[in-house]
């Protein structure tokens, strides 16, 4: 105030630390998911990352999928045309001239949106059986078998329980779990310990993440 040469001095006093707020949804649109229209219902609604503080992902959604070489998606918390972004940040993610997400060639893929970390990435996807089904409880040691078509196999050793994942960056492996139930793939999220289903030795455990679907045979 007054001259410009005169200096001065004032002090602020933080009284309360606002945290945070983060969307309750996020969702991915693009030529493969809706083809460009929110009121499709292959619209993506992504799966939220549990917030477990301790080894959750606050603020982070994700979702697995199939995607073609060249063919844009993108995000918003909203089904319109109002705050959709495809990228944050310092992602290492590529983007085409039209402002889209694309990858470089077809394969399964997870996707995440992190928004407490100003992040998107999309990297090769990594689903893996988890507990005595499959051999143990060491996270990363069960990996699914990746097709061709974009579908994910595992065959159980042992009789039991089955629970599987999608491995995220940053999160323990039940914060990103899901299970097949009534030939669905239905998600954990922010949802506590899920209904569990049995299998026996030798039955193969297949996932569709694009048709949502889940066979045990």
């Amino acid at each position: 105030k007054g001259q410009v040469g005169n200096s001065y001095s004032y002090t602020i006093k933080l009284v309360e630390e606002l945290q945070p707020t983060y969307p309750e949804t996020m969702f991915m649109i693009g030529e493969e998911f809706g083809n460009w229209d929110w009121n499709s219902e292959s619209i993506v609604e992504m799966v939220p990352v549990n917030s477990d503080p301790n080894v959750g992902k606050e603020g982070a959604f994700w979702c697995t999928r199939k995607i073609t070489a060249g063919k844009g998606f993108k995000f918003c918390s909203v089904r319109e045309w109002n705050g959709d972004f495809a990228t944050l940040g310092e992602s290492d993610v590529t983007v085409d001239g039209g402002g889209n997400l694309v990858v470089k060639e077809d394969g399964l893929y997870t996707v995440v949106v992190d928004l407490a970390e100003n992040k998107v990435s999309v990297k090769k996807a990594e689903v893996y059986g988890m507990g005595d089904v499959f051999g143990g409880w060491n996270a990363g040691t069960y990996p699914f078998t990746i097709n061709a078509d974009g579908t994910a196999t595992i065959t159980a050793v042992n009789a039991g329980e089955v629970r599987m994942y999608t491995a995220v960056e940053g999160a323990d492996w039940w914060c990103t779990e899901y299970i097949v139930l009534d030939g669905k793939i239905v998600y954990r999220g922010n949802g506590s310990d899920q209904q569990r289903v049995n299998v026996t030795a030798g039955q193969k455990v297949t996932l569709d993440f694009n048709a949502g679907t889940g066979v045990i045979e």
